[in-house]
C-alpha cells in the first residue's frame, strides 16, 4: 500500500480544496494534515498486523433470512 509524505498529503489536501472550491488558512490545512497523517499510521498499524483466516469475521456482515 502507498502512503504519502507530509508534502504529497499537503499537496493532495491544497488540490482537493481547489477542485472543490474550499478555502482553508494554514492553520486549518494543518489539522487536516494531522488528521490524515493519523489516519494512515492506523492504517499501517493494520495492514502489518499478522491477522489469520480465524480473525475475519464475514459472518457477522451476511444478510440473515
Amino acid at each position: 500500500m502507498y502512503f504519502m509524505d507530509q508534502q504529497a498529503l499537503k499537496n493532495y489536501v491544497i488540490s482537493a480544496c481547489e477542485i472543490n472550491q474550499v478555502s482553508l488558512d494554514d492553520a486549518q490545512t494543518a489539522r487536516v494534515l494531522m488528521h490524515l497523517s493519523r489516519t494512515q499510521l492506523i492504517a499501517q498499524k493494520l495492514i502489518d498486523y499478522p491477522f489469520s483466516d480465524e480473525d475475519e469475521l464475514v459472518e457477522i456482515y451476511k444478510i440473515v433470512e
